[in-house]
């Protein structure tokens, strides 16, 4: 199947970048090359032209400016208090989650992970911390070639404890997909949009917010939006999907 293929393809960079451990990328993969590496001729840069590659090399494109903006990927990489399972026994579902951890309070990532091609509706996780998470990343985002199934961008982590957990999430997990979450406010950030719906919106919250700013603030009930949250998905304040 070449939509599962690729669909694989994106699940497995976006675990590396999001799981502890250094990276490693070989020229090439970054856009999904096919055939094995050959130092006699250049990459097969033609493949670019296929929507599934192009959505490859923006996965890693959005990967890296992911893990370089949210501290709580890399500050605690190599210390055992910077990473906690969520989810790590669920073989019936072949769902994995985790949570990632900052040096700073505040500073934590929630990663989820699909590994079956069904999409699963109302999956409940256990989270540390209540509030507002914002999904940041979606591997299954249309802009990647995904089926563009998601959490409309944002969920509020306002279910019972769950898991050993004091708080928990309930979520739309896509097929074949690795999702992250960060609570809002903090550090958590992306600067290009990739959300799992087809309308996004770049929102700056500075000093000079726009007027649209603040009326997105005042739908999602936020004392004010996270400085360094720069897309939103309110493809759900548009009524679009």
């Amino acid at each position: 199947d070449h939509w599962q293929k690729f669909a694989n393809l994106r699940l497995l960079f976006t675990w590396m970048w999001t799981y502890p451990g250094k990276k490693l990328l070989f020229m090439g993969g970054e856009f999904g090359q096919e055939r094995e590496w050959n130092h006699d001729n250049s990459l097969d840069w033609h493949h670019l032209d296929d929507p599934l590659h192009r959505g490859v090399k923006d996965v890693i494109r959005d990967l890296n400016r992911l893990y370089t903006s949210t501290p709580a990927l890399y500050a605690r990489d190599t210390e055992g208090a910077g990473f906690e399972w969520l989810v790590a026994d669920d073989q019936d579902n072949s769902v994995i989650a985790w949570a990632r951890k900052g040096a700073q309070s505040g500073e934590v990532a929630i990663v989820v992970s699909n590994f079956t091609p069904v999409p699963r509706e109302g999956y409940r996780i256990g989270v540390p911390q209540a509030g507002f998470y914002r999904e940041a990343f979606n591997s299954d985002a249309e802009g990647y070639g995904g089926s563009n199934v998601g959490n409309y961008g944002a969920v509020t982590a306002d279910g019972p404890g769950w898991d050993d957990q004091p708080h928990s999430l309930a979520l739309v997990l896509p097929p074949l997909v690795l999702a992250g979450f960060g609570v809002a406010p903090s550090t958590f950030s992306v600067n290009s949009c990739a959300g799992p719906a087809a309308t996004l919106w770049a929102a700056a919250a500075r000093s000079d917010t726009t007027g649209a700013v603040v009326e997105l603030q005042e739908y999602l009930d936020l004392p004010q939006l996270p400085h360094r949250i720069e897309c939103y998905d309110i493809s759900h304040v548009q009524g679009t999907n």
